[in-house]
């Protein structure tokens, strides 16, 4: 830094000035009415100023000077990802902008920008023709030397499917309604829809629009769609297994890429359970009523004999009182209530086709967050039909912490639980060592209920709560993760940290792409450690 000296202020009222020299606190010295000194480190200096007249008398002034010098960032970050379609494809030729620096995806879709300096303020840009991409705002900087930035491209030409039925029974057909839309700029020529089914069996298939449709490869030629106009495909399926019915649908055309939308729908069996609670939010060591209804289907071929009702009441929770009109109930292995029902029938319209258990709770313990209620219904010819019944506990939304740990701790974890700890000490050292104030810290844990173990600015504390940590209990393999990372999100500030551990899929029927989306908008670093998922049956905890 260099700092400019003037001395033009200074007179003598009985003769001239002769003589102006300059010394700084560091050693350094100038002569002259201006003059400049230069400095190379940051401190605070005295620059003292003598003057000395045509009659040798002399004066002097000081002035106190602070430096602040900036150390500029060495560039040795790198930035880098990999682009893929819908369909996981990946799209080579796309040009990706941060700053100054410009690359293009190779052939695998991959691209790096090296030479970035440390910031919070990067902001990648990307662009071909047919797709369109958000602005990816990210940082550099922690020695992470080398961060992924993830960038989804959008077709201009896109496919949606819905099903005009939310849960269709067993037995019924299915309607699903294929609709393709041409938002870019050119006509879409050459427009092919093709479709796949999970399961069931192709009905009827039609273009509603304009087009012929093929029943044996479920492939549809479409008319041209010029800037804006849709055309929409209608595919009727039966379904005789009580299992999810999945179509997806492919839209290409000569001058898009190809886009790519699944719908899938939740079959209700013949014979079916729906557990339900009431208020689906309860305020801490509030109280609950729960319902299990059980319900043979209009379609069932015959009737329901040795119904057998099981439900798992979750953790820290107490059974206040049960109550059924048709069925006696098991209460003396509890969590677990087991229900024997009265047959149920179809046949004619005074015969019984559904029956419900009623019960009442109260909260008990202090920490929990989330919990679920699990119930399980099997009959003699029939398959098992399970549901779950989700319920929040109330936290002032503008309770907000820095640091959220959420770790499964279900009896499957029970191999990973010391690499886990291993693993998030560690973690929790880091912060250590990058904040000197210790980051507001949740401490989360889950199996199918979710409750929180600490809530402090003391790492530490967090540190000793982790170490007594168990794997035990959960229910089957899927996991209430999800659960757990909506309340973890819900009370994570915007730019906060979420570090995740489990090793088992979440509920079937949860909002993943939800939870990430909401993380990515309130800006939440995610952190996650999976060491499983559910494709190893013998791993799973078996409900009874």
């Amino acid at each position: 830094l260099t700092v400019a000296l003037d001395g033009s202020a200074s007179s003598d009222t009985d003769g001239t000035i002769a003589s102006h020299a300059w010394t700084a606190s560091d050693g350094q010295t100038a002569n002259g009415q201006n003059a400049e000194l230069t400095f190379s480190e940051a401190g605070d200096y005295t620059i003292t100023l003598k003057v000395t007249d045509n009659d040798d008398a002399t004066n002097s002034a000081t002035k106190n000077v602070k430096v602040n010098v900036k150390v500029e960032a060495a560039a040795n970050y790198v930035a880098s990802g990999t682009i893929r379609d819908k369909a996981g494809n990946p799209v080579a030729g796309v040009t990706v902008q941060i700053g100054d620096k410009t690359v293009v995806t190779n052939e695998a879709g991959y691209w790096e920008s090296p030479g970035l300096p440390e910031g919070d303020d990067y902001t990648a840009t990307a662009s071909k023709d047919g797709y369109t991409f958000a602005p990816i705002e990210f940082a550099l900087g922690n020695d992470e030397f080398k961060q992924e930035v993830v960038m989804k491209p959008l077709s201009a030409l896109n496919v949606k499917v819905v099903a005009e039925q939310s849960a269709p029974k067993q037995g019924e057909n299915i309607t699903f309604i294929a609709t393709v839309t041409n938002g870019g700029s050119e006509t879409a020529t050459g427009v092919v829809l093709s479709n796949v089914l999970s399961s069931g069996s192709l009905v009827s298939i039609e273009a509603l629009d304009g087009g012929e449709c093929d029943a044996d490869t479920v492939i549809c030629t479409l008319p041209d769609l010029t800037t804006g106009a849709t055309a929409k495909v209608k595919l009727v399926v039966s379904n005789s297994a009580a299992n999810k019915v999945a179509s997806e649908a492919t839209v290409t055309a000569n001058e898009y890429p190809a886009d790519v939308h699944k719908k899938s729908v939740n079959i209700t069996p013949h014979l079916s359970v729906s557990a339900s609670c009431t208020p689906q939010t309860v305020m801490p060591e509030g109280g609950l009523h729960c319902t299990a209804e059980v319900v043979l289907s209009s379609l069932a071929p015959n009737a329901a004999t040795g119904v057998e009702l099981v439900m798992t009441l979750p953790n820290g929770v107490e059974l206040q009182s049960l109550n059924t009109d048709y069925g006696m109930c098991d209460v003396s292995n509890m969590p677990i209530l087991t229900c024997s029902m009265t047959d149920l029938s179809v046949d004619s319209p005074d015969d019984i086709s559904s029956v419900a258990v009623n019960f009442e709770e109260v909260l008990q313990d202090p920490g929990l967050l989330a919990l679920t209620h699990d119930a399980k219904v099997t009959a003699n010819g029939y398959p098992a039909h399970t549901s779950k019944a989700r319920t929040k506990i109330f936290i002032p939304p503008e309770y907000q912490v820095d640091f959220a740990i959420v770790i499964d701790v279900t009896g499957s974890m029970e191999k990973e639980m010391d690499g886990t700890k291993s693993a998030v000490n560690n973690f929790i050292k880091g912060l250590k060592a990058q904040n000197q104030d210790s980051p507001l810290t949740a401490l989360v844990v889950f199996r199918d209920e979710v409750m929180v173990k600490a809530v402090t600015t003391d790492l530490s504390l967090v540190e000793t709560a982790i170490s007594k940590m168990e794997a035990s209990g959960g229910g089957t393999c899927p996991e209430a993760s999800v659960e757990a990372l909506d309340v973890a999100i819900t009370h994570v500030k915007e730019g906060g940290t979420i570090f995740f551990v489990t090793d088992a899929s979440p509920y079937e029927d949860a909002d993943v792409a939800g939870i990430m989306e909401r993380m990515g908008t309130k800006g939440i670093i995610f952190n996650a450690i999976i060491t499983g998922d559910c494709t190893n049956k013998d791993s799973w905890n078996v409900q009874p």
